[in-house]
């Protein structure tokens, strides 16, 4: 009982500084939309959108947001403590979540990834792979952060199908030492973009553009836990051939 409850109040503490900062961010996305004249120019891409996250007082106006977040947060703290995962490595996906938190809140409200909340959430892994591990929680730190970076740079460079601040976020999950086969995380969040786009061509609602950071912290989770979303797709196509 006193560990849940512990796990409650840092989840609590964890979703209020995701809800402010995200926040924050939203609102400078905003005021950088409003005061550059063409959507090209706009750090928020060919977003012809308006983005309307934030009331006039430069508050969210989802007020639900932070329920949701705190849930999801305490749900993923749960999960990552009972996965049987080892206890260093806990703490460097508990130190990743926020980020990718963070990155996905604002993605999915301004269809923009901010390259500093991933350059922190690396440096942050960083610093907790050496404390941890020394030279060899160093060389796993670099090995996940090349791995991720180049592979969703290429693709980024040639198919121009998802932006540069995709990359960071790839690179970001690479980065935990927590994170056991980087390979796996750019296809696996393919797999999840692929199977939401077709469940919401199904339901019949036509989207022009989806925040991608959410598949990716997505991905990047599941990789954490342990979870092989490629051998499980691989296994349902086997069965329905």
């Amino acid at each position: 009982m006193r560990n849940v409850l512990i796990t409650v109040f840092i989840a609590l503490i964890f979703s209020y500084i995701e809800y402010r900062v995200s926040e924050i961010l939203i609102k400078d996305a905003e005021y950088d939309y409003k005061n550059i004249n063409t959507a090209n120019e706009c750090k928020c891409g060919k977003n012809t959108e308006v983005i309307k996250g934030l009331d006039r007082k430069g508050k969210i106006k989802d007020k639900k947001l932070l329920i949701c977040i705190f849930i999801i947060t305490a749900t993923s703290f749960f999960i990552i403590i009972n996965s049987g995962i080892e206890k260093y490595k806990i703490v460097s996906a508990v130190f990743l979540l926020p980020f990718l938190m963070i990155a996905s809140v604002v993605d999915i409200k301004t269809k923009y990834i901010y390259d500093m909340i991933c350059i922190s959430g690396i440096v942050v892994q960083m610093v907790i792979a050496i404390a941890l591990y020394g030279f060899y929680g160093l060389e796993i730190f670099i090995y996940g952060v090349s791995v991720c970076f180049l592979c969703s740079f290429i693709i980024a460079y040639i198919t121009r199908a998802m932006g540069y601040g995709d990359v960071f976020m790839y690179a970001m999950c690479g980065s935990a030492i927590s994170c056991t086969e980087p390979f796996n995380i750019i296809p696996s969040s393919f797999i999840i973009a692929c199977i939401y786009c077709i469940t919401v061509y199904l339901v019949g609602i036509n989207k022009k553009r989806i925040a991608f950071a959410p598949f990716i912290t997505l991905a990047g989770f599941a990789n954490i836990i342990g979870f092989d979303i490629i051998k499980i797709y691989m296994e349902v196509i086997r069965n329905i051939i």
